[in-house]
């Protein structure tokens, strides 16, 4: 048993506010970053595919080297 006042022990309250305001900002970030990766993973594949597509035409690619 506990008999100093000034220590704070986390009870059911303490975790459910805890929790219920750190979720929220724990899914608004994780979505973010899922965002995030869908467009850069979207943008890698099509300038990928058009530094493929100028490096088989001939007509050097993004860096005007030409293949």
């Amino acid at each position: 048993m506990i008999t100093n006042p000034r220590i704070c022990l986390p009870s059911t309250v303490h975790i459910f506010l805890f929790f219920s305001f750190s979720f929220p900002l724990f899914f608004f970030f994780s979505f973010h970053a899922f965002v995030l990766f869908l467009f850069f993973s979207y943008l890698s594949y099509h300038t990928g595919g058009f530094v493929y597509w100028h490096s088989t035409r001939g007509v050097g690619t993004l860096t005007g080297i030409d293949t």
